[in-house]
Order: structure tokens, then C-alpha cells, then sequence
């Protein structure tokens, strides 16, 4: 369980530091970075699969992701950039 979340935790924060409109970094990331971001992303949801029942695992999946799509955009408003 706790892989699972450490593993979409992980593949959700590559794809949206890869997206142009990101703002976490100065630069987003490569096209190299967001291939590795879906990879890591299938293989959680394999993994869920492997640990619970297709529908909760779909459901588990889901929502975790709109949690953490939800939360990344306002996470530059709580670091302090320096000036």
C-alpha cells in the first residue's frame, strides 16, 4: 500500500513538472521525463491491481490522482521563493 502511494505521488509530480504550465520549477521538464511519468503511472496501476479488486483498484487509482493533481498546483503558494 504504501509503494502504491509513494509510486503515484511520484509519477503525478513527473507529469505535472512536465507540463508547460506548471509551476513548481524555472523550466518544466522534458518530453523524456513525462514518458517516464506515464511508464511509473501504468505500473502503479498494475500494481493496484495486484492489490485489490479491479473496481477498487480503479477507484483507489482515480481518486488519489484527483487528489494529488488537485493539491500540486498550490503547492508554490507554500514555499517561500526568495527575492
Amino acid at each position: 500500500m504504501f509503494l502504491f502511494i509513494v509510486m503515484l505521488i511520484t509519477a503525478s509530480t513527473i507529469l505535472y513538472c512536465s507540463h508547460t504550465n506548471q509551476a513548481l520549477l524555472a523550466k518544466p521538464l522534458s518530453a523524456h521525463w513525462q514518458k517516464l511519468g506515464w511508464l511509473l503511472s501504468l505500473i502503479t496501476f498494475v500494481l493496484g491491481l495486484n492489490l485489490w479488486a479491479t473496481n477498487t483498484s480503479i477507484f483507489i487509482y482515480l481518486a488519489c490522482a484527483m487528489l494529488i493533481f488537485g493539491l500540486l498546483p498550490f503547492l508554490p503558494l507554500l514555499i517561500k521563493k526568495e527575492k
